[in-house]
């Protein structure tokens, strides 16, 4: 039987996490310690047992990466926090997005002036996946409504880029 070919890995972060731990993304055992030592560190995965509510209560990220024209993919991407180049950031909207002008929803919530740990009564942004929103200690999903919407807006009046969300909303939620 011959062994499973594993398309290249493209990610920066896990390609970053492979080399670290000395593995490789080549082999497909090898692959899924990588992604699941990515997921961790970026706190999205769930544990049942974790009682002491160590890992963030949220629904993963919350917005889908909006496509917008070029001038606007220019104007967004200056606002990476991470030390990487314009065309490494384009290339990652290209593998995330399937298109050079799909940006990451983070960097138009960094444009619009938002933050990582901001919070919003009992509603954060997590400390290092601007677009998960943790749900804090007595927070409704009301509560959470209303910070996404005020996302929404903010983004919509200071940018004109829609945010969608990228979870599945459950209820009614009256503006």
């Amino acid at each position: 039987m011959s062994p499973v070919k594993t398309v290249e890995l493209g990610y920066q972060k896990a390609i970053d996490i492979g080399d670290e731990l000395q593995l490789d993304s080549d082999k497909l055992p090898d692959r899924r310690s990588i992604i699941i030592e990515a997921r961790r560190r970026a706190g999205s995965l769930w544990d049942p047992n974790d009682t002491n509510k160590s890992q963030p209560r949220t629904a993963g990220s919350f917005f889908r990466n909006p496509l917008i024209n070029a001038d606007q993919v220019e104007a967004i991407i200056q606002h990476d926090e991470s030390a990487v180049t314009a065309a490494q950031i384009k290339k990652m909207n290209l593998l995330h997005g399937g298109n050079k002008s799909r940006v990451s929803a983070a960097h138009v919530m960094l444009a619009a002036g938002f933050s990582r740990g901001q919070v919003f009564e009992n509603v954060k942004l997590n400390d290092n996946n601007l677009l998960k929103i943790e749900a804090l200690d007595g927070a409704t999903a009301k509560t959470i409504y209303s910070v996404m919407r005020h996302i929404q807006q903010v983004c919509q009046e200071k940018l004109n880029i829609t945010l969608e969300p990228e979870v599945q909303l459950l209820g009614d939620f009256d503006d």
